[in-house]
């Protein structure tokens, strides 16, 4: 679908036309499907939202805590997107021609004054211009804030436990399409005339700085007494407890990666039934929406690796590089989307664990 830059001219007919819609109830055809219910339309901004509310939020397993990255962005991440009051509002003023530059600008307000932002980053941004068919308007959002997540470590045999908090960045990230076909508008067909393309959906939690940093180090350790040890004696860094079959011992990182991101894509029930451009997502009418033909895919990426270097807490930590008791943990988890994928559990050197031994807990849920 092409689109035109966006100007200083007024609306025009596109400007009734997204009044009438924002304004009076949309008449569509009723559904036999039974793949899905269905979204009744409401409104351009506000059925959108009620579009976001049938995905269904995932979770990992992070030791003993459940963790859902949407939850520790916002309460109701749906809601930030109902911008139908603001935008019947402005065109609504007295005096003066809408343009599509303060549309965007009205969205943009709108959506940012959602957001409970006391840190982090937070930059929302709309454009609004002529495609061939009517209008469009786009909605881009990042919202990127430090975290605390608890990380929970015991060992379902009792044999070993540890814990700590760490700090970590989620990122939430969007860019959605909204069209408006005049001419099907005109033709009394105002479901076909709206539709809608998810750009980006995407939530990610991750223990990097920033997006720059990599974990080629990290993943490049390997058990047993390196490089690392000696500058975790120069610079020793805050102390995680330890306790292995009743002793007590002296942890420190030497290693935390942690990267937990999902991808959200709204495609067709059928997707073979539709064609779209390679490298686009495709876009849907309302039509489509209100009968139920769509499907959200969701494809999470994730991995975890943790390890400690430590000590009995009796001894002075400055031995760590001599002492004959020094140990050290590492846990290495692929997929912590999946409660049934492989864990790797090491204690090492004089240390061992027993065999099927699990870290995931599912005890608590972590709250915002």
């Amino acid at each position: 679908m092409k689109v035109k830059p966006s100007s200083f001219r007024p609306f025009g007919i596109s400007f009734l036309l997204i009044s009438m819609i924002l304004v009076l109830p949309v008449q569509g055809q009723s559904s036999d499907t039974t793949q899905n219910p269905g979204i009744k339309i409401t409104g351009l901004t506000q059925t959108l939202s009620s579009l976001l509310r049938t995905r269904s939020p995932k979770s990992f397993m992070l030791g003993d805590y459940e963790i859902f990255p949407e939850d520790l962005v916002d309460n109701d991440i749906a809601g930030l997107f109902n911008c139908d009051s603001a935008i019947i509002k402005y065109i609504s003023e007295p005096g003066g021609e809408a343009t599509y530059e303060m549309l965007a600008y009205e969205i943009s307000r709108d959506i940012e004054s959602r957001f409970v932002y006391e840190e982090g980053f937070l930059h929302v941004n709309a454009f609004s211009g002529e495609t061939d068919e009517g209008m469009y308007v786009n909605i881009s959002l990042t919202r990127e804030k430090p975290v605390s997540i608890p990380v929970v470590l015991n060992a379902s045999d009792s044999s070993f436990s540890t814990s700590f908090d760490t700090t970590c960045r989620v990122v939430f990230e969007a860019s959605i399409d909204l069209f408006l076909d005049a001419g099907m508008a005109l033709a009394d067909s105002q479901s076909q005339a709206m539709q809608v393309r998810i750009n980006t959906f995407t939530f990610e939690i991750t223990s990097a700085p920033d997006e720059d940093y990599t974990y080629e180090d990290c993943y490049g350790l390997e058990l047993g007494p390196g490089d690392g040890y000696s500058s975790l004696v120069e610079n020793p860094p805050v102390f995680i407890p330890f306790e292995i079959k009743g002793r007590q011992y002296t942890a420190a990182p030497r290693c935390f990666s942690l990267n937990a991101k999902t991808y959200w894509h709204l495609v067709p029930a059928d997707p073979e039934s539709y064609s779209y451009e390679e490298g686009e997502s495709p876009v849907l009418t309302y039509e489509q929406i209100e009968r139920g033909d769509f499907t959200w895919e969701h494809w999470p990426i994730s991995s975890l690796k943790v390890n400690l270097v430590m000590l009995p807490a009796e001894e002075d930590w400055n031995t760590l590089e001599d002492s004959e008791n020094t140990a050290e943990f590492e846990y290495i988890v692929d997929d912590l989307f999946d409660e049934n994928s492989l864990e790797q559990i090491s204690l090492c050197c004089n240390l061992w664990y027993v065999e099927g031994v699990t870290l995931r807990g599912k005890k608590h849920v972590l709250k915002p």
